[in-house]
């Protein structure tokens, strides 16, 4: 843990059988450089095209409402919008050290929430779908989830962020780099934060995973994932 105190790790200092009882204690928990930069910026543009793609169909009328209502104004796109986007699921899920975060967190076969599983855009011209206050129990339920949330621009400080609050009540609003990934569950509150006279644009991929135990409760389609098999199968 960093001098702050606060659950910010660098990942390849954790010891991996410590992130449950982490992630129960603290609520959240900060890993660093847990996947390599270079795919992050592999898949910016593919994003940020989609969202490109979005807003010329928001300002020329040709966006349907209930994608509007349902994604764009919570600074979502469809992943149907973004080129070979179910590659994307595969590409993070075939680094080690993500791997073994989640066999940690959820064991080896859990599933990737379809529906709860899309990119975000926040900051820059797009102030408005800021989110407030609130738990992803709200819309998911208490299932048993997590949200690994990871940051393909920098997070934080200069570009919107995310702030927490942390098992002891304690607010942490942390300064994320690509390559970083924020952990928490369906109970922690938190917030987009926005910076102050900034006009920056941050983009981020928000993959949430359930275990097994969990299937019977989630309307989302379900992505099957079993680690002790080929990823390719995935």
């Amino acid at each position: 843990m960093r001098p702050s105190g606060f659950p910010d790790y660098d990942s390849k200092a954790l010891l991996f059988d410590q992130a449950a009882s982490l992630l129960h204690q603290h609520h959240a928990l900060l890993l660093r450089g847990l996947l390599p930069p270079a795919l992050l910026s592999e898949w910016l543009p593919r994003f940020e095209k989609a969202f490109q793609r979005a807003d010329e169909a928001m300002f020329t009328g040709q966006m349907p409402p209930d994608i509007y209502q349902n994604l764009y104004v919570y600074g979502h796109v469809h992943p149907a919008t973004i080129n070979n986007y179910h590659e994307w699921h595969q590409a993070v899920l075939s680094q080690t050290l993500f791997r073994q975060l989640l066999c940690a967190l959820l064991g080896n076969s859990f599933a990737l929430m379809i529906k709860n599983a899309y990119p975000r855009r926040q900051g820059g011209a797009h102030r408005t779908h800021a989110i407030d206050w609130h738990q992803d129990a709200a819309f998911l339920g208490p299932l048993p989830a997590i949200n690994t949330w990871i940051p393909l621009t920098p997070a934080g400080g200069d570009y919107a962020g995310l702030e927490l609050i942390l098992g002891n009540d304690q607010h942490w609003t942390p300064n994320l780099e690509p390559g970083d990934v924020l952990i928490f569950h369906p109970l922690t509150h938190h917030r987009t934060v926005l910076p102050q006279n900034k006009h920056t644009t941050r983009i981020s991929s928000e993959l949430r995973w359930l275990k097994p135990e969990g299937f019977a409760f989630t309307s989302s389609p379900l992505l099957p994932v079993n680690l002790s098999e080929d990823t390719s199968s995935v």
